[in-house]
């Protein structure tokens, strides 16, 4: 690969995980991802985090997706357990161009048809592996089969390990995750991924007792494992993700400026809000947090809202409207509609706020009574 490509490697946030209590690590620092290994090819102990999830590590490369023959876009490979992932850059050109979404891929190992690594020779005639194919079986919308060939380009020291991970998860997938890889488009930018019941359970089992490491500080909403029914709802590219704090009203002051300062550019994330009478409740955010106009919404179908403390519940985007997400300089608002009720309303002070009955996610008030004080704000994004 080229300086260029050198570059964008340094920029591509890595992987850390530690592999067990025995202290096995094979961890680096900034600029490469953590070698892990396979418990079931190699004997290693099991990270602790993920033991109730799957027999394998979760393993993240920073790669290259030939699109097309034009289009080379930057971006994460993500090989979880049962599923395999590429999620864009939100900061490469085409990316911001044409949206996340148009370049993801999310497609399980029994959808792999084959998996080989493609040689080219340098200059000097030596043999080189830097990039990969995987050929995968997708259905039609009329139920027809048919291959579908998809090329990643990668670092020669990481093409290996790629390789070998996949040829072994395709080859010891005793019960494989179904995930459906199809997104339905809706109004606008508003996508939702579509599920069935089945799908759903086989989640929950494998997930159920997962807590996420949460980084560059403490929750004093939520203690670790009350956040656990919570992941169950999450988007699948961020269930066994980390959680890194992005703001905290009582840690960074109170004021929406530096609350858009903290979360810009950040990604997806969750707010959290303790009100007067310590009840905590929020939604999750499919996109970064921006500062926007009056009348401009934003966010996509996997938003939603919850109550997590003293008791949990979800409500799901109801498909009645597309008022996901609103946050100006002088509020911020999640869910709405033509009875001008706001799932969570929030002023720029940080100090007051409202919750009622929302037709975006048909959820009733979610904090102790529909007009709160807030105590504090804590939002975490996903790593």
């Amino acid at each position: 690969m080229d300086s260029n490509t050198e570059k964008v490697k340094e920029n591509v946030p890595t992987l850390s995980i530690t592999i067990s209590n025995e202290e096995v690590n094979e961890t680096t620092e900034d600029n490469s991802h953590t070698v892990n290994t396979i418990r079931s090819s190699l004997g290693i102990p099991l990270s602790p985090r993920l033991s109730s999830i799957r027999t394998e590590e979760i393993f993240k490369f920073s790669v290259f997706y030939i699109y097309d023959d034009q289009t080379r876009v930057t971006g994460e490979l993500v090989l979880a357990p049962g599923r395999i992932i590429f999620q864009g850059d939100l900061n490469d050109e085409l990316v911001m161009r044409d949206g996340a979404l148009k370049f993801q891929l999310h497609f399980c190992y029994d959808k792999v048809v084959s998996c080989q690594m493609i040689p080219t020779f340098a200059s000097d005639s030596s043999l080189h592996h830097n990039s990969i194919a995987f050929v995968i079986l997708e259905e039609d919308l009329h139920g027809e089969k048919k291959q579908k060939e998809i090329i990643l380009e990668c670092f020669e020291s990481d093409i290996h390990q790629i390789y070998r991970i996949v040829k072994s998860s395709m080859e010891n997938m005793e019960s494989p995750i179904s995930i459906s890889s199809e997104f339905t488009p809706l109004v606008g930018d508003v996508v939702v991924l579509e599920e069935d019941e089945e799908i759903i359970e086989d989640n929950n089992e494998l997930l159920k007792d997962f807590i996420p490491n949460l980084k560059e500080g403490q929750s004093t909403l939520f203690k670790p494992e009350d956040i656990k029914p919570l992941i169950l709802y999450l988007p699948h590219l961020y269930q066994v993700d980390d959680w890194v704090l992005l703001y905290k009203s009582d840690l960074h002051g109170i004021s929406i400026h530096t609350f858009y300062d903290m979360c810009k550019d950040k990604g997806a994330c969750l707010i959290f809000i303790r009100d007067k009478n310590h009840q905590v409740f929020g939604g999750f955010i499919s996109e970064s947090i921006q500062c926007t106009s009056d009348t401009s919404y934003y966010g996509n179908g996997q938003c939603f809202l919850f109550k997590l403390l003293p008791e949990f519940d979800i409500f799901l985007w109801s498909k009645e409207n597309h008022c996901m997400v609103q946050t100006t300089e002088n509020y911020l608002s999640m869910g709405g509609g033509s009875n001008g009720k706001y799932g969570i309303w929030i002023d720029k002070e940080f100090k007051y706020g409202t919750s009622s009955k929302c037709l975006t996610f048909n959820s009733p008030t979610l904090a102790s009574q529909e007009d709160f004080e807030i105590l504090e704000i804590e939002v975490w994004g996903f790593i």
